[in-house]
């Protein structure tokens, strides 16, 4: 490798804090990183970063290269950019940021024929159970569940989503069916943790808009997770149709309180508004955008 990759190498040290994590994010060893950095201290004389057993941090001579290479590194990356939007057939690395549940649902099987089709084409996937900042994790692209989508970012709406309350069918059968959302409070419920449904559900009816506190008996971070504790039987659950059409399909899960909504959100693609919109990165949004609508339910 050379000055610039040692440079890239120094800059996600700093944003990410460790060199372990920068290893992570970059696809390198712990090892490879450090010796990067050491190559870097090594040339200018200077030490990079102050270390101790938890993190490491910049030293002034530190945050000083940090702002140029960070300016460089985003020059570099706009010329490439650049030319790639020239480009008439897809190429180079796309970087995608998605929710792991999402991701392993549309994003992976989606991926299959887009591909096929492109193949001088590479993905990599960013998987997480939080949205990541775009920039931070120089992200093309993110696919984001959301009421509002965040006005700074370029918004293509690919497919939207509606909250459903499920449960298995056992778990009705052995605990009745709530006729009523205020039925609710007498059934163990699974919820999911940091989303404002955590522990109030919202429903919309017949007799207009009612919030409806629950006492999660699990509290979940996952789509997934969430997914699971319903087809256990260990409670009623939340969860957007989308990741559960399936298992509603199949009957593995009964929807209840059909005549009552809760909030629904839209899915988006979403790409920083600084960068140039690429021929990778159009030609990956209009495929997906196909694919979600033969894939959602309904």
């Amino acid at each position: 490798m050379g000055l610039f990759d040692d440079m890239e190498i120094f800059a996600r040290v700093v944003e990410n804090g460790s060199f372990s994590r920068a290893g992570v994010a970059m696809g390198l060893s712990r090892s490879r990183v450090s010796e990067s950095v050491r190559a870097l201290e090594d040339r200018l004389g200077v030490r990079l970063f102050d270390r101790n057993t938890r993190r490491v941090r910049p030293t002034e001579a530190g945050n000083a290269l940090y702002a140029r290479c960070r300016r460089a590194i985003d020059e570099a990356q706009a010329g490439l950019d650049e030319v790639a939007a020239l480009a008439e057939e897809p190429m180079g690395t796309l970087r995608i940021g998605v929710l792991s549940d999402f991701c392993d649902l549309f994003v992976v099987p989606a991926l299959a024929e887009f591909l096929a089709r492109n193949p001088r084409l590479r993905v990599h996937l960013v998987e997480s159970e939080r949205p990541v900042d775009l920039v931070d994790e120089r992200l093309d692209l993110a696919i984001r569940l959301a009421m509002d989508p965040d006005p700074g970012l370029i918004v293509r709406r690919i497919g939207s989503g509606q909250v459903v309350v499920c449960a298995a069918p056992g778990f009705l059968a052995a605990n009745g069916r709530p006729s009523h959302p205020r039925d609710i409070g007498s059934y163990p419920c699974v919820s999911y943790a940091r989303l404002f449904w955590e522990r109030e559900w919202r429903f919309t009816g017949s007799e207009g808009g009612l919030a409806v506190p629950v006492a999660p008996a699990v509290l979940c971070s996952s789509t997934s997770a969430l997914r699971a504790a319903a087809l256990a039987g260990i409670g009623l659950v939340a969860l957007p149709d989308w990741a559960v059409g399936r298992q509603l399909a199949e009957g593995s899960l009964v929807r209840v309180l059909e005549d009552w909504t809760m909030p629904g959100s839209g899915i988006y693609a979403v790409h920083p508004s600084n960068r140039m919109v690429t021929t990778r990165l159009r030609a990956w949004v209009d495929h997906l955008a196909r694919y979600m609508r033969r894939a959602l339910p309904g």
